[in-house]
């Protein structure tokens, strides 16, 4: 199967999700609802810790300008503050 990057234009990127599982780092994924997010399904997979956020009635473009991707952000560093 071709990496999800080309299948979405993008032929110099090469994602390679085997090395994506492993690491212990909290990472957020967030998508639109326009987006398809039933396509990320490889990606979650490989990512199964990583909160998975969709915005509704958003798409790729206009998914920051949603007032749920700002919320969803502010939580997730909120959970995961170091300091």
């Amino acid at each position: 199967m071709r990496p999800f990057s080309v299948r979405l234009g993008n032929p110099g990127l090469y994602v390679d999700y085997a090395k994506l599982g492993g690491r212990p780092v909290p990472t957020l994924l967030i998508v639109g609802e326009q987006d398809n997010p039933g396509g990320f399904g490889e990606l979650r997979a490989a990512m199964p810790a990583a909160e998975f956020v969709v915005v509704p009635g958003a798409r790729h473009g206009s998914v920051p300008d949603a007032a749920q991707f700002l919320a969803a952000l502010r939580s997730f560093l909120q959970r995961h503050d170091q300091r």
